[in-house]
């Protein structure tokens, strides 16, 4: 008996008498790096980030959405019961939605940097619904506002108007723009040119996205 081969200090002994052939003399145990491959994980990303009810995210994140501003109204009141509850609401449900992204790549060996999630959920939650519970007449009740703006009027008119904080999926986030040029460079693009010509909307251009489409 003589050992040929000692891998980590253990003996590997081989008797020339008795072997057979197709015996198993080595095995090797190494560790194998993965591709990085999202294509598994890509269906679950898409219902994510187009805010889809589906059985492996076990929130319904529009039903937390809803729990957050009735239980804050409940107890602050009108009107600072809609602002405080729409504003700890959307940065709980940003905070829900990076993290279930980042379990979806994760899962599948990717790893991604926050920051690029973060993008795409920003624009997700940068809608507000009007309620019909506020006293300024600026929007109408039901009107989907972008958050920024509705902060911007509320501080010009000194006066608070109360909004709820909705989920958008990446789909409609996009179709709810100010710029029709920005809307149309993603999908519909005939149905959202034409609706823009019958209301005889104006693109002034404010946007990156738009400017790029236009050579600007």
């Amino acid at each position: 008996l003589n050992p040929i081969w000692r891998p980590e200090e253990q003996p590997f002994m081989v008797i020339m008498e008795k072997s057979l052939r197709r015996d198993t003399l080595v095995t090797f145990i190494y560790e194998k790096s993965r591709s990085g491959d999202i294509t598994h994980g890509l269906p679950k990303v898409e219902q994510v980030l187009e805010v889809r009810s589906i059985d492996s995210i076990s929130m319904n994140l529009e039903k937390r959405v809803e729990g957050w501003n009735e239980h804050i109204t409940g107890i602050l009141g009108i009107p600072w019961g809609f602002l405080i509850g729409a504003e700890l609401t959307i940065a709980q449900s940003r905070i829900s939605l990076v993290n279930k992204i980042q379990k979806v790549y994760r899962s599948q060996g990717v790893q991604i940097h926050n920051k690029h999630i973060e993008i795409i959920v920003r624009q997700i939650t940068s809608k507000v619904l009007v309620s019909e519970d506020g006293m300024s007449n600026v929007f109408s009740p039901g009107e989907l506002i972008g958050l920024l703006r509705a902060e911007r009027a509320g501080r010009a008119l000194e006066e608070a108007i109360c909004y709820r904080a909705v989920l958008l999926g990446i789909t409609r986030a996009s179709l709810n723009t100010q710029s029709f040029i920005s809307e149309a460079s993603f999908q519909e693009t005939a149905r959202v040119l034409a609706k823009a010509a019958l209301r005889g909307r104006i693109d002034w251009l404010k946007g990156l996205k738009e400017n790029v489409v236009l050579g600007g």
